[in-house]
């Protein structure tokens, strides 16, 4: 009955050096100056838990990196060494050993487990991740996944739901196009795709049944490149400057107005996080935000 529900938050791409820390963290740690981030659901998280200042991932790479998260192993010794492999499903995760455990394990956005078989299900779920040990999931390609997949016809949830909506050649025309672009898509709001998933997300959480703890894991596409954001998103951060690279740009304008689009994609899913946190009004000390102890896990 004590046991805890757990919203595992997992953007792709996120820098560690941009997170809302103090301005001593900023200072002390990685010698920068305060990046003028607005993450203020984040920053309540950190707040009340713990944040870790030198983690590092696993691999680089999405597929790797994500396997050594479910199965607990180090890269040396898990066997997804690339993107071309596929999760070996007959190797346990850990959300199995929570499912096991009595525990609803649900998942949303990129799971990036079978990410050489380019099908994830129209309606987002395969057998394989029931064997994986989700009792729900909305499994659905990453950005470029999706796009190289459903150029015809829908393979994943996200792209079916835009072929639906008539919006899918808008998408596919602006992202195979973008390249280091930071114009505004076209896509309405609630076409976004982390606005999409996220909007998955809390239906899940409102459909957990009560007498289970649950575990979610969302898999934000962002903020992982190319830079695409809304209209809105691009409104908010005109104006707003950032520092330079290290090594000087000949083109110190396309360096900022990326760096302004990174922003807007982290205040967007800071939002999306504040949404899902109102759900259920989920107790800060029952939540475990961008930590899990999956490293106490040994297969």
């Amino acid at each position: 009955m004590n046991r805890p529900n757990i919203l595992f938050l997992f953007p792709d791409q996120h820098r560690g050096d941009w997170m809302p820390y103090p301005e001593h963290v900023f200072q002390e740690r990685f010698g920068l100056e305060p990046l003028k981030l607005r993450m203020p659901n984040v920053a309540s998280l950190m707040q009340r838990g713990t944040s870790f200042t030198r983690a590092i991932t696993p691999s680089p790479l999405c597929a790797p990196a994500r396997a050594c998260i479910a199965s607990g192993l180090t890269y040396e010794h898990c066997p997804v060494k690339g993107n071309g492999t596929d999760y070996p499903i007959e190797l346990p995760t850990f959300y199995s050993v929570l499912k096991d455990n009595g525990y609803e394990v649900g998942g949303v956005g990129k799971f990036d487990l079978h990410k050489k078989t380019h099908w994830w299900g129209l309606d987002g779920w395969i057998d394989d991740l029931g064997r994986m040990g989700f009792t729900v999931g909305v499994d659905n390609a990453g950005k470029m996944d999706a796009i190289n997949s459903g150029k015809d016809e829908p393979k994943d949830p996200y792209m079916k739901y835009l072929y639906d909506k008539g919006l899918a050649q808008i998408h596919l025309r602006d992202m195979k196009g973008r390249g280091k672009k930071t114009n505004p898509t076209d896509l309405p709001e609630e076409a976004y795709c982390d606005n999409w998933l996220s909007a998955n997300g809390i239906e899940m959480i409102r459909n957990f049944p009560d007498n289970k703890p649950w575990f979610l894991v969302v898999n934000f596409t962002g903020p992982h490149g190319p830079f695409d954001v809304t209209k809105r998103m691009w409104d908010a951060w005109q104006g707003v400057d950032f520092p330079q690279p290290v090594e000087p740009s000949d083109d110190r304008d396309q360096c900022l107005a990326l760096r302004q689009n990174y922003a807007a994609m982290l205040e967007n899913i800071d939002r999306n996080i504040g949404l899902m946190l109102q759900e259920k009004q989920v107790p800060a000390c029952k939540l475990e935000s961008f930590r899990t102890r999956w490293w106490n896990f040994r297969t």
